[in-house]
């Protein structure tokens, strides 16, 4: 999903799977761990690693990168809503896509 896009920028949040398994995650309480894969399996939650992304339109490269992993949500739009993580990982996405275009640019 787009989150932001500008005449150079283009800023994309997407849901990976994810490799750890949620019991390495969390720990759970009494009922918790049921409902937990009942709602996955279901499809009614997602389990997933959260990447947002940016990149330079002119070039098509990507030059920022963050990763949120162990995300349990019922969707990545609920994820991304604002009061989230979303905003954070922007930031640290866009801080190192100008780093980066600076060194491409030095």
């Amino acid at each position: 999903m787009i989150i932001k896009e500008t005449k150079n920028w283009r800023i994309e949040l997407d849901a990976e799977e994810e490799d750890v398994h949620p019991d390495e995650s969390y720990d759970w309480i009494k009922g918790e761990r049921e409902e937990f894969f009942a709602n996955v399996e279901s499809g009614k939650w997602i389990w997933f690693s959260a990447k947002v992304t940016v990149d330079h339109k002119a070039t098509g490269l990507t030059l920022g990168t963050s990763y949120l992993g162990a995300c349990c949500y019922e969707s990545l739009e609920d994820f991304a809503q604002p009061g989230g993580y979303v905003r954070s990982m922007t930031s640290e996405a866009i801080s190192e896509a100008r780093n980066n275009m600076e060194r491409l640019t030095a």
